[in-house]
This record gives structure tokens, sequence and C-alpha cells, in this order.
């Protein structure tokens, strides 16, 4: 009698965990926001983005980038002499609030950006913890600050780095 309760312990077991696998899978994508949304939302709400993307001269792209809690989303106007004239950059959540990033009005030299921070990709780019961040002297800066456009290093010799392993996207300035 034993050995058929154990049995019956471990198939009951095994039903849970198939239960519960599939309710999971079922509800894991209900809190999270498409990217279709996420860019359509962005048109309704700056009709200047409404033409994007395009091949017109020059041409305009939108590039995306899903986040833990939402999408990145960059409206680029492309130039043919410079690979960027601009973008501007904005962050739209799970639950549809937008917040606007900043501005990329790139320098002769920088080639691309980074759509969470809307600045410059440093050429030497590394990842660095917070408390690796601060061993260096710098500070770790949020760029979404939620209280308008984002936040960078005051020059490009002062970015050390991305910061990892935080919710945020954040970077690493010297002090």
């Amino acid at each position: 009698m034993k050995k058929n309760q154990h049995r019956y312990i471990i198939l009951i077991a095994i039903v849970l965990l198939v239960i519960g696998s599939i309710f999971y899978l079922a509800n894991s994508g209900k809190n999270s926001l498409a990217e279709s949304k996420a860019v359509s939302m962005l048109k309704t709400a700056y009709p200047e983005f409404g033409s994007y993307p395009n091949d017109n001269l020059p041409p305009q792209s939108i590039r995306t980038e899903k986040g833990m809690n939402g999408w990145y989303v960059a409206f680029v106007q492309e130039g043919s002499g410079r690979p960027i004239i601009g973008a501007k950059c904005f962050f739209v959540s799970n639950d549809e609030s937008i917040r606007a990033i900043g501005e990329f009005n790139p320098s002769i030299e920088d080639i691309d950006f980074s759509i969470k921070t809307c600045a410059a990709k440093p050429v030497n780019n590394q990842e660095l913890t917070s408390d690796e961040c601060v061993a260096k002297g710098g500070e770790v800066i949020n760029t979404l600050n939620g209280e308008g456009p984002g936040k960078t290093c005051t020059s490009q010799e002062a970015f050390l780095g991305t910061v990892t392993g935080l919710r945020c996207p954040c970077i690493c300035c010297r002090k």
C-alpha cells in the first residue's frame, strides 16, 4: 500500500507542475506591451512622427528595443553624409505610460547611439556593476529619471560605462 501512496503523491506533484506551467505560460504575456502598440501610442502622442518610417530623403526610421518593463523607441532621422542626423528617444512602459528619454544630436565622430540613453555609444563601452562604478570614482545615473528627459555624462571622457544589474537603464559617469 505504501508503494501506491508514493506513486500517487508523485503523480499529483507532476500534474500540479504541468498545470502550473500551463497557467504561467497562458498569463505571462498579458502584462506585456506589444512593440507595435508602443510605436502606435507614440505616433498618436507625437503626430510629427506619423510619417515614420519612410525612404524619403533624408530617410526616417524607427528603432526599438525590448526592456524589462516596456519598450525603448527611437525615431531616427538618417543622413547621407552622416549616418544619423538626429533622434528622439522614448520609453513606453507596460502600463502604457510614455516618458521622453531625450534627443540625440550627434557630433561628426558619433556613429551610433543607445536607444536606452539617447546618447552616443562610446567606442570603449564597458559594463560595470554599481559597486565597480563607485570604485572607479563614478556615480550611477538613471537615464530614465521620470522627471523629464534623462541625464547623461557631462562629456564623452566622463563616461565610464553602462551599469548592469539594476532595473533602470543606468550609466556610470566620473564625478
